[in-house]
C-alpha cells in the first residue's frame, strides 16, 4: 500500500496536528523503532575526493 500527498495531508488536518511536526514526530518514531521496522542500514560513506 502506497500513500500519496493527498492522503498524507488530509490524514494529518483529520488529527489537527501540524503537518511538519506529525513528519518530525513520524521520522524519530521510526529512527527509535529502525532495526523492529527493518529500515535499520549501514550509514552512507562519503569519499574524501567528492
Amino acid at each position: 500500500m502506497s500513500l500519496g500527498g493527498d492522503d498524507i495531508v488530509n490524514g494529518v488536518a483529520g488529527l489537527n496536528v501540524d503537518l511538519d511536526q506529525h513528519i518530525e514526530f513520524c521520522i524519530e518514531a521510526m529512527t527509535q523503532r529502525a532495526a523492529d521496522l527493518k529500515l535499520a542500514g549501514t550509514q552512507a560513506q562519503v569519499s574524501a575526493t567528492e
